[in-house]
C-alpha cells in the first residue's frame, strides 16, 4: 500500500509540474479586435495588456470618429459637406489634416492630389456605380482637379465651384497613427494593427525581437519575409 501511495503521490506531482510547464510555455497574452471602418476591413492586436477590452474599444471608436469627420460618401461629414457646398469651417483636427494633405501634394509636385474626388466619383468608386468614362468627361473634370485652388483661412476651407476633396490617399495612415498614440499613451509596448493594408506596429514583438511585414509579391502570390 505504501508503493502505491508514493506512485500515486508522484504522479500528482509529475501532473502539477507539467501544467506549470505548459502554462509558461503558453506564449504571450494577446487581444484582438477586428471591426469594418473606412470602407475595409482592420484588425487591432495588443500584447500583454490588463485593460486591452476597454483600450480596443477606445481606439476603434477614435477610427470610427475620424471617419465620421474625413469620410467624402457620409452624409454629415465635415468633409463630405465641405465637398456640398465648397466651403466649410472644419474642426481643428479635420482642417489639420487636410493642410498636412495639401503640403503633401505641394512636394510632390500634384503627383498626389487630394482635390481628385469628381474623378473618383465619375468612375463609381465612392458610388459603387462602376463605369469607364469618356474622355471628353474626364477632361472636363481635370479642370476641377487643383489642389493649389484650395483656401485654407484659420479653419475655413474654400474651392471652387465643383471641386471637392477625398482623402482616401492620407485617412487610414492618419488614423494609424492615431491609434498607435493612444496606445503607446497607455502604456502598451507590443502592438500591431493593420487598417485594409495600412500596417503600423508599436514596440518589439512579444518576445522582443523585431517586427517583421511581409509584402505580398503581386507578380507569384508569395509572400515576402514573415
Amino acid at each position: 500500500m505504501k508503493n502505491h501511495s508514493a506512485i500515486r503521490v508522484s504522479a500528482a506531482a509529475l501532473a502539477a509540474a507539467l501544467v506549470l510547464l505548459f502554462c509558461a510555455c503558453g506564449g504571450p497574452r494577446e487581444d484582438s479586435c477586428d471591426f469594418f471602418a473606412m470602407d475595409t476591413f482592420m484588425t487591432l492586436r495588443v500584447f500583454e495588456c490588463e485593460d486591452a477590452g476597454d483600450l480596443l474599444a477606445r481606439a476603434t471608436e477614435l477610427v470610427y470618429d475620424l471617419e465620421g469627420k474625413l469620410s467624402a460618401t457620409r452624409p454629415g461629414s465635415e468633409i463630405y459637406e465641405l465637398n456640398a457646398g465648397n466651403t466649410r469651417e472644419l474642426s481643428d483636427a479635420t482642417v489639420g489634416i487636410v493642410t498636412a494633405a495639401l503640403e503633401r501634394c505641394a512636394a510632390s509636385g500634384g503627383a498626389l492630389d487630394i482635390t481628385v474626388e469628381p474623378l473618383v466619383a465619375a468612375w463609381g468608386f465612392t458610388t459603387g456605380e462602376f463605369r469607364v468614362p469618356p474622355d471628353d468627361e474626364i477632361a472636363a473634370l481635370m479642370d476641377k482637379v487643383d489642389h493649389t485652388a484650395v483656401v485654407v483661412s484659420g479653419n475655413t476651407v474654400l474651392m471652387p465651384d465643383g471641386a471637392g476633396i477625398d482623402l482616401g490617399a492620407v485617412a487610414k495612415g492618419y488614423a494609424g497613427d492615431a491609434v498607435i498614440e493612444l496606445l503607446a499613451g497607455a502604456g502598451v509596448q507590443s502592438a500591431i494593427i493593420d487598417l485594409g493594408g495600412n500596417v503600423q506596429t508599436l514596440g518589439s514583438r512579444p518576445d522582443g525581437s523585431p517586427w517583421r511585414v511581409a509584402v505580398r509579391d503581386p507578380l507569384d502570390g508569395a509572400s515576402a519575409g514573415g
